[in-house]
């Protein structure tokens, strides 16, 4: 009987684990596929590959995992658990923006036209530990 709760359990992980994965991939591609549209077909631009966008928005996902963790204490659909939620989006947005302008000189200026796909990805992402 153990091993089948323990099975089971495993394998609701795993769900989970495929949603979160899924929804990395399919953001942080449409992300690249906007930012790349946005900088255009620059020499300079060409230096915000796939992989390098991947690993900025993954980096950037950190106050979000903090917050997912201090969700755990805190009651769920709380004012206070949505207010940190919004600081953390806002914080992760906007250091994913900056590390964005910082890689690509073709998009200097344009930081807030970069924060707002990245809101909306990490929005998705902070829909999880509230609700």
């Amino acid at each position: 009987m153990a091993f089948l709760c323990f099975w089971g359990s495993f394998q609701v992980g795993k769900l989970h684990f495929g949603y979160i994965l899924g929804w990395t991939v399919v953001g942080s591609t449409l992300i690249w596929f906007i930012l790349s549209s946005i900088a255009g077909s620059d020499t300079d631009s060409r230096s915000l590959d796939l992989y390098s966008c991947c690993c900025l928005m993954g980096y950037s996902l950190l106050p979000l995992v903090l917050h997912a963790l201090g969700s755990l204490l805190l009651p769920r659909r709380s004012m206070v658990t949505v207010a940190l939620a919004a600081v953390a989006v806002l914080w992760s947005s906007q250091t994913a923006a900056r590390l964005f302008v910082h890689r690509s000189s073709a998009l200097r200026g344009q930081l807030f036209i970069v924060m707002y796909p990245c809101v909306l990805m990490y929005a998705a992402f902070a829909l999880l530990t509230v609700y």
